[in-house]
């Protein structure tokens, strides 16, 4: 009789059933190495924001050398591809925040301002997190940066956290104009990736639509970067439900919460909308419209807004910028802060 069929079954179960124990014996260790690389990195993150910030600046040079080679789906993969490659050099390198000498309370500028305004708000917001889920609106919220900072604060703290979080910026106008064809501007980011027809590519690569390669390499830089986000957030804090929702308008943002009865605000947020771009695009009276539409339904609702205060002939005889926190807890602004150690 030929046994050694049945030794090999045998030994092969043996195998397996050796393999899952240790398996199971090793699985406590690397959720703590898991734990421990994830502490670390967030850890490395809110301690060294400035470095953080700098760094993935150096990456916008890249993504601006980044080009679409012909619009057509195999040129656009390509240029996915090559976004998604930038973003395997760290779980947040394409998120991004202003740095420029113009941002007057830029981490570099005015570190103290900034880290003082995402300790308010990050703040605020776990202490309204007693209830099922707390709704986080940004306004001018760029490249995301800042924002991640925020909830990652949050979620150090209360890793099973349940956050609705609103990213408003004109900036994403390419990508949300891409995905919905409405007057809305408005989308929640789901894992799917934009998939561009046939016969909308056909329309941006007409011959009267001159910026169609800016256009597209907009709209997939903020797709890049927003998956990047949800990603990371995924990763770091699996125990978490943060719901994403980007609107390119102020106004693209409450008919979008009002059309689908979605919770308005109980934190609302913007940091240094006071340069000339923003007041000439009314940024403020925009944030005080976002901030008395939530009041309205929710009078516990509260407004930050981190601005700049001119100081004259405090830099050698320069002028310099002071930063300050106002504070909305009515329609008014309810109260100053200036941030300590300025």
């Amino acid at each position: 009789m030929n046994f050694l069929p049945k030794l090999k079954l045998f030994l092969a179960v043996a195998l397996y059933s050796t393999l899952s124990s240790l398996d199971a014996a090793l699985a406590p260790l690397k959720s703590e190495i898991q734990t421990s690389s994830t502490d670390h990195f967030i850890g490395t993150l809110l301690e060294n924001t400035l470095e953080t910030t700098t760094r993935n600046r150096a990456f916008l040079s890249k993504i601006g050398a980044l080009s679409i080679a012909t619009i057509t789906p195999e040129g656009i993969q390509e240029f996915r591809e090559k976004l998604q490659a930038l973003g395997q050099e760290s779980p947040i390198s394409l998120l991004t925040e202003c740095g420029a000498d113009t941002c007057r309370l830029s981490r570099k500028n005015n570190p103290f301002g900034r880290a003082h305004y995402e300790d308010r708000v990050s703040q605020s917001l776990l202490k309204k997190l007693s209830k099922n889920q707390v709704t986080y609106a940004s306004f001018a919220s760029g490249g995301m940066l800042q924002d991640f900072i925020i909830l990652a604060k949050i979620l150090t703290k209360k890793p099973d956290a349940s956050i609705a979080l609103h990213l408003i910026d004109h900036e994403y106008y390419a990508f949300t104009s891409l995905i919905h064809h409405s007057s809305i501007k408005s989308v929640k980011i789901t894992e799917k990736p934009l998939d561009l027809s046939a016969d909308v590519l056909e329309r941006i690569a007409s011959p009267k639509l001159t910026r169609a390669e800016a256009i597209l390499k907009a709209a997939y830089v903020i797709e890049a970067r927003v998956q990047q986000f949800k990603e990371s957030i995924k990763q770091f804090f699996p125990n978490a439900t943060v719901d994403i929702f980007m609107h390119t308008r102020a106004s693209d943002y409450l008919l979008y919460v009002q059309s689908l009865e979605l919770q308005h605000a109980d934190i609302l947020a913007t940091a240094d909308i006071g340069d000339k771009e923003s007041l000439d695009s009314a940024a403020l009276p925009l944030f005080r419209l976002l901030y008395e539409a939530s009041h309205t339904v929710k009078k516990d609702a509260l407004g930050f807004h981190l601005k700049a205060h001119e100081l004259h002939n405090c830099c050698n005889n320069t002028s310099c910028s002071k930063a300050e926190l106002d504070v909305y807890c009515d329609t008014e602004v309810a109260k100053t802060e200036e941030s300590p150690l300025d």
